[in-house]
């Protein structure tokens, strides 16, 4: 017993030590290393022992925060139910080093959830069977299988499925494609390849859809991003530049494929709304260091990346230097859109959606917004004209949030959760 006790102080000393040199910066490698896979109370305990003083800090600043099932106005049930059969892959910033995640995005279909994993599974399950942890996801066939490709959305829409498709060519490029099947749950999807561009990126984000109608015709927007730190200023002029796919809002026709730039001069947007009936489309988008935005997004305009920002470089050499200005800071005085909201610091902003107002009275015209690096849900509300936000609310969820879905039926917002792969379903407490 004595030797297991004198064992476990060891363990606790030695990433104690571990922690305290990788908090310095020391070994920049290892502290993304540490903690996407150190256990989190082991993880936190040591950062909190070796950082005391600004994580006491932390913590009394906390001034009002309520967590699950509290919540500023009403309780909520928090359920997680691991997706057995997800595939795990690595992304971003030092990917190598970091756990693996579980990516991926949903969409309905009747009483049938579905589920497009990045790495080129569909999976869908009965809606009624979601919250059995013993339910098992059945796989759907499609005949998607000769590329090198991740899946970056998938929508539903009159009985079609849309997949947007990151494909990567010879040479280190990749281009962006939309794919079209008839939706049949008990057949293979036979995908037709819809839209697709010759126009290459060294590094692919975006691709969120949405359906819409554009010129009295059925039309799919589509977000593409600008090539993001591939240059050493971290800039990428095809955001402003009309010859050019990425970096925009694209509207494609869903009969033919042709397609116009709907509105340009954005980073990186993962998350996107429309509401045909009453013209509003919404975008989240990756900013620099500081500077998520949320957008308004109207047909024509000019939305300011890489020119305006209220976020600044990556670059360490410049971070500290109040003579430097990396971006303009007001997009306004540009003749560029200004955002809604900007969220300084980032949160890493993910997809926002509307919540239909049976869920509660007290959440009435309320969005929410997904992060990933902030692990947080967001709820907000929009003025009338979508020119600002009223009020935000932060509810912790622990783990990076790739995509939000809500079932209106059931009263369930569904989270898709990265870290564990898992669906976190929020509902109110009985």
């Amino acid at each position: 017993m004595k030797k297991k006790i004198k064992y476990s102080i060891a363990i606790i000393i030695s990433i104690i030590l571990i922690i305290y040199y990788i908090s310095n910066n020391s070994f920049p490698k290892l502290k993304s290393f540490a903690e996407n896979n150190l256990p989190k109370n082991i993880y936190v305990l040591g950062k909190f022992i070796v950082s005391n003083k600004i994580n006491t800090s932390r913590n009394l600043n906390d001034y009002n925060i309520k967590f699950l099932p509290q919540t500023e106005f009403i309780d909520l049930e928090f359920t997680k139910i691991k997706i057995g059969s997800l595939a795990k892959e690595n992304q971003g910033y030092l990917a190598a080093y970091k756990k693996k995640q579980f990516s991926y995005h949903f969409a309905r279909h009747k009483n049938f959830i579905f589920l497009a994993a990045a790495r080129g599974e569909i999976l869908f399950s009965d809606i009624d069977n979601i919250k059995d942890p013993k339910n098992t996801f059945k796989k759907l066939q499609h005949n998607i299988e000769d590329l090198t490709f991740s899946f970056r959305d998938m929508i539903i829409d009159d009985d079609k499925i849309y997949i947007s498709i990151d494909n990567r060519i010879k040479g280190g490029c990749n281009v962006i494609k939309i794919y079209v099947a008839k939706i049949n749950i008990s057949k293979k999807l036979n995908f037709k390849n819809l839209f697709s561009n010759s126009e290459c990126v060294s590094d692919m984000a975006g691709g969120r859809m949405q359906a819409w109608v554009h010129k009295g015709e059925k039309s799919i927007l589509l977000s593409t991003s600008a090539d993001i730190l591939k240059n050493k200023n971290e800039g990428d002029s095809k955001p402003q530049d009309d010859d050019s796919i990425y970096g925009k809002i694209l509207v494609i026709n869903a009969q033919n494929g042709n397609f116009e730039i709907f509105s340009k001069g954005h980073r990186n947007s993962i998350g996107l709304y429309a509401n045909i009936k009453d013209a509003v489309i919404l975008n989240t988008e990756n900013g620099p260091r500081g500077g998520d935005e949320i957008n308004s997004i109207i047909f024509g305009k000019n939305y300011g990346w890489d020119i305006a920002s209220y976020g600044r470089k990556y670059d360490h050499s410049s971070l500290h230097d109040n003579s430097i200005i990396d971006y303009k800071l007001s997009h306004e005085d540009n003749d560029f859109e200004e955002p809604i909201f900007s969220f300084v610091p980032s949160i890493g902003i993910t997809e926002i959606i509307k919540l239909d107002n049976n869920f509660s009275k007290q959440w009435f015209n309320n969005y929410l917004i997904a992060s990933m690096n902030s692990k947080h849900l967001y709820r907000v509300k929009f003025d009338n004209n979508f020119t600002k936000i009223l009020f935000k609310e932060k509810i912790y969820i622990g783990e990076r949030i790739r995509d939000l879905f809500y079932l209106a039926d059931k009263k369930q917002i569904l989270l898709a959760l990265e870290e564990t792969g898992s669906i976190g379903i929020l509902e109110l407490k009985n």
